[in-house]
């Protein structure tokens, strides 16, 4: 069951935008962001004269790390090995706060198991500087064994695949291309999701 305080929180919506928005096709991860899950999704507005331009639309959960929710159906899916692809950040301080990532990972969990993304999706979830993000990368979907979700066990899947592939702590992300998602986690002050900013979502939209 999930605690009626769940709710968004929309009275800093704006802040976070001017926060998160891309100036190109990447999300930043803002020092200024208060700990929590943000859902951002990026949809189309077609004017008279058929001029395309996008819209941004966040909002914030204030999740408790501490609590395990459990969703009432259990819609996991573990992706087998052959089936992944890992991508590990290069270069200094990409080691994270072990204690900050467990608990931006148990947020990410326990929203997983309470909500599903809307389409269009961007989920990250904050705790003091440290981040878990999952990340869609198409805005449509053609067949109903492909819907949009996250999920508990997919979230620790993706974490002991980064453990083994990138070392514990470490920072980098998950790909399954095939269900056109990747979870991944990061930190303040650098850029996830980089193929699906606003550019990439505007030529998929016109194209599905």
């Amino acid at each position: 069951m999930i605690p009626h305080s769940l709710r968004p929180n929309h009275a800093i919506i704006l802040t976070i935008l001017l926060l998160l928005l891309p100036p190109s096709n990447t999300w930043d991860i803002s020092p200024k962001l208060q700990n929590g899950v943000y859902e951002i999704r990026t949809q189309h507005s077609k004017s008279n004269s058929g001029h395309h331009w996008p819209q941004v639309h966040i909002a914030h959960y204030a999740i408790d790390p501490y609590t395990n929710y459990t969703a009432v159906k259990d819609h996991s899916r573990i992706p087998k090995l052959k089936n992944l692809t890992s991508e590990c950040t290069t270069g200094d301080a990409t080691s994270l706060d072990h204690q900050n990532i467990l608990l931006a990972r148990a947020m990410l969990e326990n929203w997983c198991e309470g909500f599903g993304p809307k389409p269009k999706a961007v989920l990250l979830s904050v705790y003091n500087g440290m981040a878990w993000y999952m990340c869609n990368w198409r805005v449509r979907y053609k067949h109903p064994f492909h819907p949009q979700y996250c999920s508990r066990k997919e979230v620790v899947n993706a974490s002991d695949f980064l453990d083994l592939g990138c070392g514990e702590d470490k920072m980098g992300y998950q790909e399954l291309r095939y269900w056109h998602k990747r979870y991944g986690r990061a930190k303040a002050g650098t850029c996830i999701c980089d193929d699906i900013g606003l550019d990439h979502v505007e030529s998929t939209e016109l194209d599905a």
